[in-house]
């Protein structure tokens, strides 16, 4: 059987690292190959069998294709999305044909939009539609411009995946083939955090107001003094220069770490460095560094989310605040974190409920789906 798996790209994110494990797999018992549509380098180590191929538009660099979309959406409303991949579409299906691939795995709502093209050209290809965030953040905010589009492409896939059970009830209006399948979390990590170290932490695209790093920041204020935080991810500049902005502007420069780029072998340690994981997004479709850093048995503390709700089943395997407040974030920490008992039983929660997620677990799940088409 032949797999490809089709993402926007695949430098660091939790969505690339979820992609990159499935696919190497697959690739244990199957020809696989995985297309990007974004030049640049595969951050995660994908098997050596395992084609890798980039199509992108040519001599059209992303600040010229940013301006077309913006201004598409400006004088419309509406973002052309098929006309803009329109390039990428026909050398995706002329690699379909050539390549006799059976089954093509988009990932993201925005590729989903391809399925109706593909299935027009190519009949035969059984089409998976991978969702990795939440249904109401792609229905209502991240394909409203090409709504129809993405709708016409859930409807014609022959399975949409999503990370939750509340979204696969959102995504069966649209497909009643819709599954729920967990990310899976290949972290390699020989021993667990020792809880005494005095620190919180957090991981992920440095996304100062999507990732709630201001409130995390705002919340430093309601925590002990001797406690620092922790920060590992990739971002824009800007988004860098906002950060040690904030961090002045808190008077933290004592209790911050900022660690940038952490490669994917060396995420255990920055993890057993930590006490707690903190999640303040303003919203999750899953949370791929919750599950990480839970099976380095770090207790979680989140904001309530689709995601995080879904991994800690509702505050029984972790800490769900419901009140998007910093002060009552930053309070909640500090009376867990000097909680020995509670710290210890959440530990314990955390290393539990982290083996739902092994790939061993996980892969059941996915055999199951591509057996079953």
């Amino acid at each position: 059987m032949k797999i490809c798996f089709i993402n926007s790209n695949f430098q660091m994110g939790g969505v690339q690292k979820v992609i990159t494990d499935i696919a190497n797999y697959f690739s244990l018992t199957q020809e696989v190959s995985v297309i990007s549509l974004t030049k640049g380098e595969f951050f995660y180590e994908l098997n050596d069998q395992i084609e890798k191929v980039i199509f992108r538009k040519k001599n059209k660099k992303k600040i010229y294709r940013k301006i077309i979309k913006e201004y598409s959406i400006k004088k419309r409303g509406y973002f052309n999305i098929l006309e803009y991949y329109k390039e990428e579409l026909g050398k995706i299906i002329d690699y379909i044909k050539k390549g006799e691939i059976d089954i093509v795995i988009l990932s993201q709502g925005a590729l989903t939009t391809f399925t109706p093209i593909i299935k027009e050209a190519v009949p035969r290809v059984k089409i998976i539609s991978w969702q990795h965030s939440e249904a109401s953040m792609y229905l209502q905010n991240y394909n409203k411009f090409f709504l129809n589009e993405y709708i016409d492409g859930l409807k014609k896939s022959d399975r949409v995946i999503c990370l939750t059970k509340k979204d696969r009830e959102i995504f069966k209006n649209y497909n009643k083939k819709s599954v729920q399948i967990y990310n899976v979390s290949e972290i390699e990590s020989s021993k667990v955090t020792s809880l005494h170290n005095r620190v919180i932490c957090y991981a992920g695209r440095i996304l100062i107001k999507e990732k709630g790093i201001k409130s995390i920041l705002e919340a430093m204020s309601y925590i002990d003094k001797d406690i620092s935080l922790n920060i590992a991810g990739v971002g824009t500049k800007k988004e860098f220069k906002k950060l040690k902005e904030l961090v002045k502007v808190y008077n933290l420069e004592q209790r911050i770490n900022i660690f940038g780029k952490v490669p994917s072998n060396r995420m255990a340690e920055f993890y057993n460095q930590a006490d707690i994981y903190v999640s303040a997004s303003e919203w999750e479709g899953f949370g791929l560094t919750i599950v990480e850093a839970m099976k380095c048995g770090l207790p979680i503390v989140s904001y309530n989310n689709s995601g995080p709700n879904e991994i800690l089943d509702y505050g029984e395997y972790g800490i769900i605040i419901v009140e998007r407040n910093p002060r009552t974030l930053g309070e909640r920490i500090n009376t867990i974190i000097n909680n020995d008992e509670l710290m210890n039983h959440l530990q314990v929660k955390s290393i539990e409920r982290s083996k739902d997620f092994s790939l061993n677990r996980i892969s059941q799940d996915w055999n199951n789906l591509i057996n079953n088409l």
